[in-house]
């Protein structure tokens, strides 16, 4: 990854990517297995994604990540599977967290996500909101999907063509991409496996 002057603005002001991601949706009812399952994907999702930050006399340096890009896949049944997945995408993102708190906590922790952000130096906590949702848009956005913070795409049988481009363009990634994978898996595509 090429330094980028000017990147770390750029991520302050970045919204979140809806042409290449659909937020996941809403908390219904949570299931209690269904909720256990999502704990070991939630390690998965985070190991490896830090410290995701520069050097302290460096801002404009690329930020330091274990492994920008990890390709996971749930097998079994699809409907479940996809229920975990959003469960999954609900904690990471912070949803449940804001759902649980008044309007001046939401406030409160949108305002601290934004600062952390600025804070080139301070590396990845386990508690820092990501982003995540389910993949959509064309081949096109994707290629010009850029991560403000880490990110977790679920993707329900994605294209090789939509697999081979994160492939290829993770080492531009100032943050760490996780691809978890609902449904057929495609042929080629080496992803850790767990079935539900």
């Amino acid at each position: 990854m090429t330094d980028r002057p000017g990147h770390r603005v750029a991520e302050l002001l970045a919204r979140y990517d809806s042409a290449v991601l659909r937020p996941p949706d809403a908390a219904g009812a949570p299931d209690p297995a269904e909720a256990a399952l999502a704990v070991p994907l939630q390690r998965w999702c985070l190991d490896g994604a830090g410290p995701g930050c520069s050097p302290l006399l460096r801002p404009l340096s690329p930020p330091a990540i274990a492994q920008r890009l990890r390709i996971g896949a749930l097998a079994g049944d699809p409907e479940r599977a996809a229920r975990i997945a959003n469960r999954l995408s609900l904690v990471l993102d912070g949803s449940l967290r804001l759902a649980d708190s008044g309007a001046l906590g939401r406030i409160t922790l949108k305002l601290q996500t934004k600062l952390h952000g600025a804070l080139w130096w301070r590396p990845l906590r386990e508690d820092d909101p990501w982003d995540c949702g389910w993949l959509q848009g064309s081949t096109a956005a994707l290629q010009a999907f850029q991560p403000r913070r880490p990110t977790l795409i679920v993707a329900q049988s994605p294209s090789p063509a939509q697999w081979q481009i994160l492939r290829e363009r993770q080492a531009g990634y100032a943050h760490a991409v996780r691809l978890l994978i609902v449904g057929t898996e495609p042929p080629g595509l080496a992803a850790s496996p767990w079935t539900v």
